[in-house]
């Protein structure tokens, strides 16, 4: 797996707050979750802040391989925006496939663990 570079990282974390908001529609079906998966995945993530090895992120939310500096950076800012109306709102947030039924004080969590595992690869090693 080749390494993000910032730019990749913050349009991914745009692209993933932007969907949690629901904006986006439903999402792909997909096979349900077993609930033991949800049960842990949602313990490891918003109980122990940990993302679990081995999720692939959805295709929506990938990025865009030629994202420039601006774009990500704006684009990251309007999905921050785009999350603070909806948590002042009372539509709901998508249901993640994972995490199950999530309010905002929860998507939020989510959102800090999720930016705490990718800005991760930008520590450098320490000998």
């Amino acid at each position: 797996m080749r390494q993000w570079t910032l730019p990749l990282i913050c349009d991914h974390l745009a692209k993933a707050m932007t969907d949690s908001t629901g904006v986006l529609g439903p999402g792909p079906v997909r096979k349900p979750t077993p609930l033991y998966e949800r049960v842990a995945g949602r313990f490891l993530v918003i109980t122990c802040g940990v993302i679990p090895k081995g999720r692939k992120s959805p295709e929506r939310v990938l990025p865009r391989a030629d994202v420039t500096w601006t774009d990500a950076i704006n684009g990251l800012d309007d999905a921050v925006a785009l999350c603070r109306r909806k948590a002042q709102s009372d539509e709901p947030w998508l249901v993640h496939p994972l995490l199950g039924i999530s309010d905002a004080r929860t998507w939020q969590r989510f959102h800090i663990v999720h930016a705490r595992h990718h800005f991760g690869c930008l520590r450098l090693p320490v000998e």
